[in-house]
């Protein structure tokens, strides 16, 4: 689906998008309340009103549907367990020294930046991990060498993402699709792997 979105459309659409997957906002437009399950409710005279009015118009094909209820009630009409968020806003970092150390699992941590949506500020947020030492070594192998998607150890690196890592329920919160995906036939680690 190819859909070109104004700025201040994208900027709904995405702070529709945070509060259902459950964000936390540092500050909050006037004309906007948040209610539970994605729901957002615009005060009468808010310009912002007509504006999601038109956006849910303008989506009304897709796939990607605003429900509207009286013109007063909005939310993104998705599970929001399909949303997620450009990997441009999150960083994974390990420090140097527990790299080098002799523990058998270490403590990583992945960050979300703060970002702007038409709703306010969402806030960041910073989760800590503890993964074995030998598997932070083989994550940052990903960021230095190129493994081809045959690569039966890069394969193995994978799979103990996707049945550890990948699963825990405050990696989802974040909004982080993958730590790891396969492009052109690479294994590609798509954040910054930072040691500190």
């Amino acid at each position: 689906m190819d859909l070109s979105l104004t700025d201040n459309q994208f900027a709904i659409f995405l702070g529709l998008a945070s509060h259902l997957r459950g964000f936390e906002f540092a500050t909050v437009e006037k004309a906007i309340t948040l209610h539970p399950f994605g729901w957002i409710e615009v005060n009468n005279n808010s310009v912002l009103k007509s504006e999601l009015i038109s956006l849910a118009c303008l989506l009304k094909d897709t796939d990607l549907i605003i429900e509207n209820n009286r013109d007063l009630f909005f939310r993104l009409s998705i599970s929001p367990e399909v949303v997620y968020f450009d990997e441009r806003l999150f960083s994974f970092t390990v420090k140097q020294a527990d790299l080098n150390g002799i523990q058998s699992k270490i403590p990583v941590t992945i960050h979300r930046e703060s970002f702007d949506t038409a709703f306010g500020k969402v806030k960041d947020k910073t989760e800590e991990f503890k993964l074995t030492l030998e598997f932070a070594h083989k994550l940052k192998s990903l960021t230095v060498h190129q493994f081809s998607t045959e690569n039966e150890d890069a394969v193995k690196i994978e799979d103990t993402y996707k049945k550890g890592l990948h699963k825990e329920r405050k990696f989802l919160a974040l909004g982080l699709r993958s730590l790891i995906r396969r492009e052109a036939g690479i294994f590609k680690f798509v954040l910054g792997f930072t040691s500190a």
